[in-house]
C-alpha cells in the first residue's frame, strides 16, 4: 500500500482539494500501487492572490529499488495541474518500469552470451 503526503505552500489545504487529489492519484497509480512505496505531492500557489499561471503540482513517486519519478506541472487553476500531474505520472512510472524489466532480461542474457562467444570450436 503506497502512503501519500499532500503539502500546500502558499495557500490554505482544503478538504476538496486534498480529497481530489488523493482520488485522482489513486486512479492513476492503481495497477502499480504495490511498486510505489512513498508519494509526495507539493502544491502551491507561487504569486499568491496576483492569479495567473502559477499553480504548481510537484509529484515525487518513490519506488522501491530505484530513484523517485518526479512530475511537475503549472497551470493557471490548482485541478487542472494535479490533473496533468497525475496522466504524466502514470506514464513516467511505466516507462521506468519497463526500461528497468528490459535491463533485467538483458543481464540475465549477458552470462549466456558471453559463454557462446568464448566457446573454442570452430563455426
Amino acid at each position: 500500500m503506497m502512503h501519500v503526503d499532500i503539502k500546500s505552500q502558499g495557500f490554505e489545504m482544503t478538504p476538496a482539494l486534498r480529497n481530489y487529489t488523493l482520488q485522482r492519484l489513486q486512479s492513476s497509480l492503481g495497477r502499480i500501487r504495490d511498486r510505489a512505496r512513498h508519494v509526495s505531492v507539493h502544491l502551491s500557489d507561487e504569486n499568491g492572490p496576483r492569479g495567473g499561471v502559477d499553480k504548481r503540482c510537484l509529484v515525487a513517486i518513490h519506488i522501491a529499488g530505484g530513484a523517485p519519478v518526479v512530475i511537475e506541472d503549472t497551470r493557471e487553476d490548482m485541478y487542472s495541474a494535479i490533473d496533468r500531474v497525475s496522466k504524466r505520472a502514470m506514464n513516467s512510472l511505466m516507462r521506468r518500469l519497463s526500461r528497468t524489466h528490459a535491463r533485467r532480461g538483458r543481464e540475465s542474457r549477458r552470462p549466456v552470451m558471453d559463454a557462446l562467444a568464448n566457446t573454442d570450436e570452430p563455426a
